[in-house]
């Protein structure tokens, strides 16, 4: 979260990597919208298919290259495409139930709660005095896709609770 992800002498960085940091971070989601992707556990297909290193030469087609520019993509994605790939289901297969939400259903409610509690914890960081040191503050968001829920209330209550 913020548009600054480095500070000199935060946690022992030296002033250099800080300044270097800053460059990288003008490159990334943070200098537009103030938050960025760290990383992706669960990567939908569609996008661990996107190759970061396609467009470049066989010299540099090293895993360390890869990685870093696999983070530098995940760096560059917008708002809106991570919530489309987090809440990407499509290639999921859940098996079939009489009683089971689809999932455009099930994508709703938690896309609904998300924006709620994201909302909230927006609220709630206004609220605290400042000047506050949001460097390196992270927020993470997850959740159940092993199967599809029931139509039963308790289910949606289950799910906006947890």
């Amino acid at each position: 979260m913020g548009e600054a992800t480095s500070a000199k002498n935060w946690q022992g960085k030296s002033a250099l990597r800080s300044r270097k940091q800053k460059v990288v971070d003008t490159q990334t989601n943070s200098a537009r919208e103030g938050f960025r992707l760290e990383g992706f556990e669960g990567m939908p297909a569609a996008l661990r298919s996107r190759d970061p290193l396609l467009d470049t030469s066989r010299k540099i087609r090293t895993e360390s290259n890869a990685k870093k520019m696999r983070r530098m993509q995940l760096q560059t994605l917008t708002g809106q495409d991570i919530f489309m790939h987090f809440l990407d289901l499509h290639l999921e297969e859940f098996p079939e139930q009489k009683e089971q939400m689809q999932r455009a259903e099930y994508l709703e409610i938690l896309f609904h709660e998300f924006v709620v509690q994201l909302t909230r914890l927006f609220v709630a960081c206004q609220n605290l005095p400042v000047p506050q040191m949001w460097i390196g503050s992270s927020i993470a968001l997850g959740f159940d896709c092993g199967r599809l829920p029931s139509r039963a209330p308790s289910e949606e209550t289950d799910i906006r609770s947890s």
